[in-house]
């Protein structure tokens, strides 16, 4: 499946072995992050926890590949289910075989 690019102007900046502390503001709301992989032949780890118990929404995290055209193409998505008794802890692993951009939603 593949998307168009919703705008993901405002999408944060990520870097390899970077920690980022982050709140999602409203139900509905999607968090853009981009991450530039340039080193191939690597894996990449990209972990999403939450600190709600009995989190009131689902909690989800989703890779695209950004392709040639700007088409948002989904990799992997995990989530959460609601009303969980124990907080989140999302874990996703893409393996980087050739220079890419990624881009991970947060809803």
């Amino acid at each position: 499946m593949i998307r168009k690019t919703p705008n993901t102007s405002g999408a944060r900046e990520l870097t390899a072995d970077q920690t980022l502390t982050d709140t999602i503001e409203a139900e509905g709301e999607v968090d853009w992050y981009r991450f530039r992989a340039v080193e191939v032949n690597q894996t990449l780890a990209i972990n999403c926890t939450g600190t709600y118990h009995n989190a009131p929404v689902d909690f989800m995290m989703t890779v695209y590949e950004q392709n040639g055209s700007g088409e948002l193409v989904p990799l992997f998505g995990k989530s959460a289910p609601e009303d969980s008794t124990l907080p989140a802890d999302l874990e996703i692993f893409v393996r980087i075989d050739s220079p890419k951009v990624l881009l991970i939603a947060v809803p």
